[in-house]
C-alpha cells in the first residue's frame, strides 16, 4: 500500500513537472512570438519610411494625389473614354491588322474597302480621339483612393483605330491626314505614362508597338515633307520614358501597404473563408507572419524599382537575380506565392518597347538626312548633330544601334534578348512564319 502511495506521488510530481516545462515553453515560445512581431513590425515601418523619404507616396491617398491634373485643365482621357463609348467593332476582324503591320504594300482593294467601311462607322470616335491627341493632360477614371486601379484595355482600340486612319489615308496619298492619325495615336499611347501602375506602363509599351508598325508602313507608302518627319520625332521622343515600370510600381507599392494594413488590422478579409481556412489565417496573423509577408514583398518591390533605374543595358541581369530571390522565398509565406509572376515580362518587354522606339527615331533622322542630301548617310554618326544628339544606343548591350543600306532602302535594328546580331533579320509579322531568330528591326524598302 505504501509503495503504491508513493508511486502515486512521484506520478503527480512528474504530471506537475511537465506541466511546468509546458508552461514554460509556451512562456518562452509566446516571448518568441511577441519578439519576432515587435521586430517584424519595426521592420516593416522603417522600410515604408525610406520609400517615404525618397519621395514615393505610400498610401492610396498620396497616389491618387500624384495622379492628377491641374484644377480647372480639360480632362483628355474623357474624350477618349467617350470615344470608347461611341466605338463600333469592325465587321471583319482582319482590318485591326493593318495597325500590327500584318499586311501587304500596298493594300489589296478588298482591305481598303472593309478597313474604310469600318472608319465610317466610327467617325465620331476618331474625332473625338482627334481632340483629345492635342491636349495636354490625361487622367483615366479610378477611385485610387479606394484601391481601383484605371481601366486601361480599351485605350487600345482607340490606338489601332487611329492606327487604321493613318495607313487608310497614306494608302489614298493623303499624307497630312496619315500624318495626323498617326501623331494623335502616339499622343493617347504617351497618355498612359504619368498613369502610376505598372499595369498602365505595361499597356503604353504594348501599345507602342501599333503606332510604330503603322508608321512603318506609311514611310514606305508615301513620302513624308521634313516637317512632318520633324514633328513625328518631336512627339515620339518627348515622352520617351526610361524607368517607366520604375514608375509604375509605385502604384504596387501603395497597394500592397493598403491591403497588408488592412488585413493587419481586422479579420475582414477573411470572413468568407471556411473555418479551417479562418483558422490557419488567425494562427498565421497572430504569430507575425503577416508584416512578414509585407517586409519581404516590400523589399522585393524596391530591389525592381531600383532595378527600373539601372542603364538599361544591365536590367535583364538585375531582374534574373531578382527572380532567383523570388524562387527561394520560404514556403512559410504563403500570401506571396506567385505575388511576382505579374513582373515576369516586364523588363524585357520595356527593353523591347524602347528599343523599337530608338529604331524609329533613328529610321527619322536618316529620311530627314536623305531628303536634304538626296543619299542614305554612310553611318547613324552622320545624323549627329542635326538630326541625333548622340547615336542612339541598344538598349540590350549598350553599344550603338545598328544600320545597314540594303539594295533599295535600309534598316536601324537592335540585338535584342539573345545579344546576337542577325543582320537586320525581322520578326515574323504572322505565326506560321518561322524564322528562328530576328532582330528588332525598322525598315524602309524604297
Amino acid at each position: 500500500m505504501v509503495k503504491k502511495q508513493e508511486v502515486k506521488g512521484k506520478s503527480k510530481r512528474v504530471k506537475k513537472y511537465h506541466i511546468l516545462l509546458l508552461v514554460l515553453f509556451l512562456f518562452l515560445l509566446g516571448g518568441i512570438v511577441v519578439q519576432h512581431r515587435y521586430g517584424t513590425k519595426s521592420k516593416l515601418h522603417r522600410k515604408i519610411e525610406e520609400f517615404r523619404a525618397a519621395g514615393y507616396p505610400v498610401s492610396l491617398k498620396e497616389l491618387d494625389k500624384l495622379y492628377s491634373i491641374p484644377e480647372g485643365a480639360e480632362n483628355a482621357a474623357d474624350l477618349i473614354m467617350d470615344a470608347i463609348s461611341d466605338y463600333n467593332e469592325p465587321n471583319d476582324s482582319s482590318v485591326l491588322d493593318i495597325a500590327g503591320g500584318i499586311n501587304p504594300r500596298p493594300l489589296p482593294e478588298e482591305i481598303i474597302k472593309s478597313a474604310t467601311t469600318y472608319l465610317k462607322n466610327n467617325q465620331k470616335s476618331l474625332e473625338l480621339l482627334h481632340k483629345a491627341g492635342v491636349l495636354k493632360f490625361f487622367r483615366y477614371p479610378a477611385n485610387i483612393s479606394a484601391g481601383q486601379t484605371p481601366k486601361l484595355f480599351n485605350i487600345q482600340k482607340m490606338v489601332k483605330l487611329l492606327c487604321v486612319d493613318a495607313v487608310i489615308n497614306a494608302e489614298n496619298g493623303d499624307s497630312e491626314a496619315a500624318a495626323k492619325s498617326l501623331l494623335n495615336s502616339f499622343s493617347i499611347v504617351n497618355s498612359l505614362s504619368d498613369v502610376p501602375f505598372s499595369i498602365g506602363q505595361h499597356c503604353r509599351m504594348v501599345y507602342l508597338e501599333d503606332s510604330i508598325l503603322s508608321l512603318e508602313h506609311i514611310i514606305n507608302t508615301i513620302d513624308y515633307n521634313d516637317e512632318q518627319l520633324a514633328q513625328l520625332f518631336k512627339t515620339m521622343a518627348d515622352k520617351q520614358r526610361l524607368s517607366g515600370i520604375s514608375y509604375g510600381f509605385t502604384g504596387e507599392l501603395c497597394q500592397a501597404i493598403s491591403q497588408f494594413e488592412d488585413i493587419m488590422a481586422s479579420n475582414e478579409p477573411f470572413r468568407d473563408l471556411s473555418f479551417s481556412q479562418r483558422l490557419f489565417y488567425s494562427v498565421y496573423k497572430s504569430v507575425g507572419l503577416i508584416e512578414s509577408d509585407c517586409v519581404i514583398y516590400l523589399d522585393i518591390l524596391d530591389k525592381y524599382i531600383k532595378a527600373g533605374k539601372l542603364p538599361l543595358e544591365k536590367r535583364l541581369d538585375a531582374d534574373k537575380q531578382i527572380k532567383n530571390e523570388t524562387s527561394n522565398i520560404s514556403r512559410i509565406h504563403v500570401e506571396l506565392k506567385g505575388a511576382f509572376t505579374l513582373y515576369s515580362r516586364f523588363f524585357s518587354d520595356e527593353l523591347v518597347s524602347i528599343s523599337r522606339l530608338r529604331t524609329a527615331l533613328a529610321a527619322l533622322a536618316i529620311q530627314r538626312y536623305r531628303l536634304k542630301n538626296n543619299k542614305l548617310p554612310d553611318s547613324l554618326s552622320n545624323l549627329v548633330p542635326e538630326y541625333l544628339d548622340s547615336v542612339p544606343s541598344d538598349p540590350f548591350n549598350g553599344k550603338e544601334l545598328r544600320y545597314k543600306k540594303l539594295d533599295s532602302g535600309f534598316v536601324v535594328h537592335s540585338v535584342d534578348q539573345d545579344l546576337i546580331d542577325d543582320g537586320g533579320q525581322e520578326e515574323p509579322k504572322k505565326r506560321q512564319q518561322k524564322v528562328l531568330r530576328y532582330d528588332i528591326t525598322f525598315t524602309i524598302k524604297k
